[in-house]
């Protein structure tokens, strides 16, 4: 099992895109196909974090099925800045309410900003750390 974030990019997207992520079961990319090859790089049984530009992260999901290679030309979510889409199932399983671990904890917990659309997160003892926070937060 390898961590990851994505970042949900809602300041390209319509408000709020992370609800729709979590509501259908996916995290999506757009733009150019290297794009979407960066969701091959996850593996079902893989733990992501799911990233909202400056709140913070909203959600821990599962990887439920590989990456299809698809490029979808009509996306689920809307954006300004590309007419295509890529998917990938996560399951959302760990979501705290109404809360999200702020930017700034996230930088304290793994000792630096998610800045990239997604990366591997290569700190795995920062990524336990991150998992367990959120883990209380549902307490």
């Amino acid at each position: 099992m390898k961590f990851h974030y994505i970042n949900t990019n809602d300041g390209y997207h319509e408000k709020d895109t992370y609800k729709t992520w979590l509501n259908l079961g996916y995290a999506f990319t757009n733009g150019e196909r290297l794009y979407g090859e960066k969701l091959g790089t996850f593996q079902p049984g893989d733990l992501v974090f799911m990233y909202v530009s400056s709140k913070g992260v909203k959600a821990v999901g599962m990887v439920i099925k590989e990456w299809d290679g698809i490029e979808y030309r009509q996306p689920i979510i809307s954006s300004s800045n590309a007419n295509n889409e890529f998917r990938i199932r996560i399951d959302w399983f760990i979501v705290p309410s109404d809360d999200f671990v702020s930017p700034s904890t996230v930088k304290e917990i793994m000792g630096y900003d998610f800045v990239q659309t997604c990366a591997r997160i290569n700190k795995r003892d920062a990524a336990e750390k991150l998992l367990r926070y959120m883990l209380r937060m549902l307490e």
